[in-house]
């Protein structure tokens, strides 16, 4: 599961982040991922933007 947030969950009626849940991913996915949203960050003009990356078992 990955994710990339832009902006605090508190702020009602606007979109804070998006996500996708990938099913068997390639094993270099996840560094590739992180290594991609560090560059995407540094382009997006918001203040606390996050990337997570998590490996759901169930």
């Amino acid at each position: 599961q990955f994710e990339l947030a832009v902006r605090d969950e508190s702020v009602r009626g606007k979109m804070s982040s998006t996500g996708m849940l990938v099913i068997n991913p390639p094993w270099t996915l996840a560094t590739d991922l992180e290594e991609a949203f560090r560059t995407i960050t540094l382009q997006l003009p918001f203040d606390s933007v996050k990337f997570s990356a998590e490996c759901v078992l169930e």
